[in-house]
C-alpha cells in the first residue's frame, strides 16, 4: 500500500484505489488527527494498524462519519477488511507524506463473503499541511 501511494510518477493526489486484505486491527486503534493542535485535519480521524507488539505500524485518515458508519454496521466481527481510499497529501516544511484516506470498508466473514459496509465522505481537501 505504502509503494501505491508514494509512487509519485504513477499515482497522482486524489486518485482512488481499493486496499484488499486489510488486518482488522485497523479497527481498534481510532485518533483524532488534530490531537496535537494540527488545524488542517479538524475533525478527522487515524484509524492504526499495530504490529505484533502492539506498536502503531501504519496509519489511515478517515472521516467521523465513517466512525459513525462503522458503529452502526459493523455488527458481526470480520475476518478480514477491504477499503476504498483517496490519495491525499501532507506537506511540512521539509517533507511531503502521503496517506489514505478511506472513505469505505467492507468486512468479509472466513467464507469471503461482505457481511457490512461502512462508508464515509470523500476527503474535503487533499492537500494538507503538518
Amino acid at each position: 500500500m505504502i509503494g501505491f501511494i508514494n509512487a509519485f510518477d504513477a499515482h497522482e493526489v486524489g486518485e482512488e484505489f481499493v486496499i484488499k486484505s486489510v488486518p482488522t486491527e485497523i479497527l481498534d486503534i481510532k485518533d483524532r488527527a488534530d490531537e496535537f493542535g494540527n488545524k488542517s485535519y479538524k475533525g478527522l480521524y487515524y484509524l492504526q494498524g499495530v504490529t505484533g507488539d502492539g506498536a502503531p505500524s501504519y496509519s489511515v485518515l478517515t472521516s467521523k462519519t465513517m466512525l459513525d458508519s462503522i458503529e452502526r454496521e459493523a455488527e458481526y466481527e470480520p475476518v478480514i477488511l477491504r477499503m476504498t481510499a483517496t490519495i491525499v497529501e501532507s506537506k511540512g516544511k521539509f517533507d511531503i507524506y502521503r496517506i489514505p484516506f478511506v472513505t469505505k470498508i467492507e468486512g468479509f466473514n472466513s467464507e469471503g463473503d461482505v457481511i457490512w459496509t461502512a462508508e464515509g465522505e470523500k476527503p474535503s481537501k487533499l492537500n494538507f499541511t503538518h
